[in-house]
């Protein structure tokens, strides 16, 4: 059988054995920087705003210097702790200041190939007559149902961000559709080297019925592109926030977030940008992880969709993913297993055009272009409405009821259609 690559988003460790969250390098940050090795040395600091300036004075007074700042609901301020400086007790007394609502580490993530799975000779079969050629082929529509009047579905005017590795906005079956956002990941544009945000918005939305690749969910959805991730697959804690609050500003409904970090503590600048996003009207979809025990940062967050994944077994159908995080966080899961999508035309680590791939990362899109048919057919509906509407139009899989694994349930398309 052949073997199926996926990525997972993981935190790496640097200095003090202690978990680090990669803020993405900053668009005016260069692409060449080691954001692994910049982190180990900064601090993410929220403020209330109008303690801002006495915050920056007292970084100043204690040796340090603020280098970025940026705007959520409280003021973020990144700092640069110099060589010999005591990071632990820099941090201490930091967070004693007045003012300051939290102090944490910068954390790095990075998308790495962590997932093989056994690729399935299944086909889906005549459920329904699409005529792109790879539809045989993905396997979620035969377990997920597919939408009611699915090319009547008018996706158009719903916009949905991917904050990623960038998107190819020239692939075909992306239809012209993808806009270019901002880079939050050194270097300029939105393109994808590493392949995992183009096989995203591939799930979420390549366009179904045009005889050429594979369907997804919404067919005609403009998708918004943000760079988060760089060229090597790393970010920071500053730029995924950045990249979350430039997706609401940008007027995002839904906002998919293939990415996490392996530490069960709830990121306060993370939160801080959750609720940004929510009091936007933007709902947020998070992979739960890939390291088959708990649910990462930003998934484990309250505020967050967190998705775990499910596979289609050779034995015994479709069951959650041997990979798949899981936990009391999990809030539905999603079809992530070889799973068949989009990638850039040009090449990628994760190879050209159309590839499959395994991952919480991919049931993650499954779950955003679900939501992003629900904002569709129903504009006026709350991020509260959406998140019980999800809830909803699952299938109870596993232990009856509310379970770690399968959270509420799997989402089922054709329910979510109705």
């Amino acid at each position: 059988m052949r073997k199926a690559m996926g990525l997972l988003l993981v935190a790496a460790t640097v200095g003090c054995g202690q978990q680090v969250v990669g803020s993405v390098a900053t668009a005016t940050r260069s692409a060449s920087v080691d954001v692994t090795a910049q982190a180990a040395r900064e601090i993410v600091v929220m403020v209330d705003p109008a303690a801002a300036a006495q915050a920056s004075r007292t970084v100043k007074a204690m040796g340090a210097a603020v280098t970025r700042t940026f705007r959520l609901k409280s003021e973020v301020q990144v700092v640069r702790i110099p060589d010999g400086v005591d990071r632990d007790l820099f941090l201490a007394r930091l967070r004693q200041q007045p003012g300051v609502k939290s102090a944490v580490l910068q954390r790095v993530y990075r998308a790495i190939p962590v997932v093989q799975e056994a690729e399935l000779a299944r086909e889906v079969g005549a459920l329904i007559s699409i005529n792109d050629p790879s539809f045989s082929k993905q396997w979620a529509y035969g377990r997920t149902g597919t939408p009611a009047n699915w090319e009547g579905i008018d996706a158009s005017g719903t916009l949905v961000a991917v904050a990623d590795t960038g998107v190819d906005a020239a692939h075909p079956d992306l239809g012209g559709r993808v806009r270019s956002g901002q880079n939050f990941a050194g270097g300029t544009g939105t393109g994808d080297k590493v392949g995992h945000g183009t096989h995203c918005a591939g799930i979420i939305g390549a366009t179904g019925n045009n005889s050429q690749g594979i369907a997804g969910i919404v067919w005609n959805a403009p998708i918004l592109a943000i760079k988060v991730l760089g060229d090597n697959g790393s970010g920071t804690t500053e730029g995924v926030a950045q990249g979350m609050k430039s997706a609401a500003d940008a007027g995002a409904k839904v906002l998919n977030m293939s990415l996490g970090s392996d530490t069960t503590e709830i990121d306060p600048v993370m939160h801080d940008a959750l609720e940004y996003c929510l009091a936007k009207g933007t709902i947020v979809i998070c992979a739960a992880g890939n390291n088959g025990r708990f649910v990462g940062s930003p998934a484990n967050d309250p505020l967050a969709i967190a998705v775990s994944s499910t596979s289609d077994g050779m034995f015994g159908g479709e069951k959650i993913s041997g990979f798949s995080s899981r936990g009391k966080q999990v809030w539905v899961s999603a079809p992530g297993g070889g799973i068949m999508s989009t990638l850039p035309t040009t090449g990628s680590q994760m190879g050209t055009t159309y590839g499959k791939a395994s991952g919480t990362s991919m049931a993650c899109p499954f779950v955003a272009g679900t939501a992003t048919m629900m904002r569709a057919a129903h504009p006026d509906w709350s991020v509260a409405q959406v998140r019980d509407a999800l809830k909803a139009s699952t299938d109870d899989l596993g232990t009856p009821g509310f379970d770690e694994l399968y959270g509420h349930g799997r989402v089922n398309l054709a329910k979510a259609s109705r």
